[in-house]
């Protein structure tokens, strides 16, 4: 089976890479023809192993995905709607659509295109970073956990995944995990944007740790009116875990602060608040850092080649 791969940034490569390797044969859409034309001459992978290069089938026109019986979307949330509107005319009427991506919303979006029987969704830890066009860098064990109404879609992936060397599993509750993925990044990626620290400095940090545990807190609210119930002290911990875990890392919404991309603050503490006003829960620990990423990206001339927010907390 052909697997179309949606989003050629790092974590698209990693998959394109992890599929190659096993075997398969992946086909990557990417909009930015300076990066297919890059990823064209070879993609290395470097590894305390050493590098390894793969020629891997890359093109700027979603046609390239017409023979995929499944398709991994892998680019940031604020472009998942036009990424859908973009091959939604190449799908075949039984590929599987498969979203791991940060945030929330992304599975009503690829749904309302294709169904919830042929949407997967569900999270991922594993990560990676690039340091250039068309050089990867992994960045080690992960595990992924998806499901699907469906669960014949849902088993597909993950047999993929698995047969890729990725651990993967169904759960048949993957709103829970998208949920839980969301709280820990509303606690993390706005405080390490703003502040311009890696993960571990979070709670190294008094102040700065008093606002991660004051965000968490709102977010668990939310999340419990919305029926999915999280113990607070339970998932504080589990996220300063994660801060512990990878104490060097800067967060992906700093990363994207510091080279100028767009964030997705919209799909994290954005997604967040609009759920509490929902509700009826105020969030003003989320409003705050919210309006203060998007005062950053703005100001800093961050994202002005992405859509317009969709999120309106006014």
């Amino acid at each position: 089976m052909k697997i179309g791969i949606v989003g050629a940034g790092a974590m698209g490569l990693l998959h394109a890479a992890a599929f190659k390797k096993s075997g398969m044969d992946p086909a990557v859409y990417e909009k930015n023809n300076e990066t297919c034309a890059a990823v064209k001459k070879g993609l290395t992978v470097e590894s305390g192993n050493g590098k390894t290069t793969f020629v891997i089938d890359i093109s700027d026109e979603p046609a390239i995905l017409s023979e995929c019986g499944i398709v991994f979307i892998f680019v940031k949330a604020y472009s998942t709607s036009g990424s859908m509107e973009d091959i939604k005319g190449q799908l075949s009427g039984s590929s599987i659509i498969v979203t791991l991506q940060n945030g929330l919303g992304n599975m009503e979006i690829i749904s309302g295109h294709v169904g919830e029987d042929r949407t997967v969704y569900g999270t991922t830890t594993y990560g990676s970073h690039k340091s250039g066009p068309a050089v990867l860098v992994p960045g080690g064990n992960g595990e992924t956990v998806l499901g699907c109404r469906n669960a014949a879609s849902a088993d597909l992936a993950v047999e993929i995944l698995s047969a890729a060397g990725f651990t993967s599993s169904v759960t048949d509750d993957p709103d829970r995990a998208i949920w839980e993925k969301a709280i820990i990044n509303a606690g993390i990626n706005p405080i390490g944007a703003l502040l311009s620290i890696s993960n571990g400095r979070i709670i190294e940090l008094e102040h700065a740790s008093l606002l991660q545990e004051r965000l968490i807190a709102e977010c668990v609210d939310i999340s419990g009116r919305a029926g999915i119930a999280f113990d607070p002290g339970k998932i504080l911990e589990k996220t300063r875990d994660v801060c512990r875990k990878t104490s060097s890392n800067r967060c992906s919404m700093l990363q994207d602060i510091s080279s100028g991309s767009g964030t997705e603050i919209d799909f994290i503490n954005g997604k967040i608040i609009e759920k509490g006003r929902e509700a009826g829960i105020p969030a003003p620990y989320n409003e705050a850092v919210y309006l203060l990423v998007k005062s950053m990206e703005t100001g800093g001339g961050c994202g002005k080649d992405r859509p317009a927010a969709r999120t309106n907390i006014s």
